[in-house]
């Protein structure tokens, strides 16, 4: 197993055992193409993509981008691109040992939050 999909299966069951993300609601390795309206989406993949349901629908709620070290400004540009796409409210971007969520403006709000408090917070 490649470093960074380490960081990927921790990080699942942290979001899963931890902070109440229901398992369901999580994708793994998106294809950004395969979401609606993204004709002109680049051929990436999301490491991570979690949904809300919200009138019946999913709806994207965060992305999260996962490196095999350290949480970079590079990292956190790539996750605020692909979220063009997107249009979560919530990014986030985990290293090895720390994790960065920033609003959909790039505004940081700190380390992973809860489901319940990003679902709080739309």
């Amino acid at each position: 197993m490649k470093p960074e999909e380490k960081v990927r299966v921790r990080l699942l069951k942290y979001l899963t055992e931890h902070l109440n993300y229901p398992k369901e609601l999580i994708t793994v390795e998106k294809e950004l193409a395969l979401l609606p309206g993204s004709d002109m989406a680049p051929k990436r993949r999301l490491d991570v993509l979690v949904y809300v349901k919200k009138e019946g629908e999913l709806k994207p709620l965060l992305i999260i981008e996962c490196k095999a070290e350290h949480v970079t400004d590079a990292a956190l540009q790539q996750a605020l691109g692909y979220n063009h796409v997107v249009n979560a409210p919530f990014i986030a971007v985990v290293g090895k040992s720390e994790a960065v969520t920033v609003s959909q403006n790039g505004k940081v709000i700190g380390g992973l939050l809860g489901y319940d408090e990003l679902i709080a917070a739309v």
